[in-house]
């Protein structure tokens, strides 16, 4: 109601969408209550934010008794797409500008977007595993920004290199988890 009389005022509107919010529990409800709002307001801008939860938090406290359960990278881009595929009827430009979403190609005027959007996202969890893998990584040392950029085989070989010294370790998991949690 609220984002509908921002609009109707004639002010710009900001919505922000916190991917993995729901948890694993209730990532499908997040997604589709989240587009059904989306969809009743129109707002002029849909960005995304992925989830981070860090010490201090109060939901730090929940994950860690185990009353939350973060959802990994690519079930954030499985609630992402759910997402985007039920936004209808809306003139939103989607933006996903924040180091800490995983796809910054997610970018677009819906509804004429709305095939590119879904197609970066497709594109995504149609990669073999190890190249999901490589893709979070590079995201998150910052070697990467959009997937294309697993072709340029400097960049490529920059991260290869940083995924043998951390599996070595037993840490890429981890690894990947903390570089992100420092976006925030």
């Amino acid at each position: 109601e609220v984002g509908r009389r921002v609009k109707a005022a004639g002010l710009s509107l900001s919505e922000y969408v916190v991917l993995g919010l729901g948890g694993r529990a209730m990532t499908k409800e997040h997604a589709l209550a989240t587009a059904a709002v989306l969809n009743a307001i129109d707002p002029d801008f849909i960005r995304f934010r992925s989830l981070a939860v860090i010490p201090g938090m109060p939901l730090y406290d929940d994950l860690v008794a185990g009353k939350f359960t973060l959802l990994d990278e690519d079930e954030v881009v499985q609630e992402e797409r759910l997402l985007l595929e039920r936004l209808e009827g809306i003139r939103s430009y989607v933006v996903s500008d924040h180091s800490l979403n995983l796809l910054m190609e997610v970018e677009g005027r819906l509804p004429e977007a709305k095939p590119q959007l879904l197609a970066a996202v497709d594109r995504y969890l149609a990669l073999p595993p190890d190249e999901k893998l490589n893709f979070r990584l590079g995201r998150r040392l910052g070697v990467y920004e959009r997937l294309d950029d697993l072709q340029d085989q400097r960049r490529r070989s920059q991260v290869e290199a940083a995924m043998a010294r951390l599996n070595a370790r037993g840490i890429l998991e981890e690894a990947i988890l903390e570089l992100k949690n420092r976006c925030i």
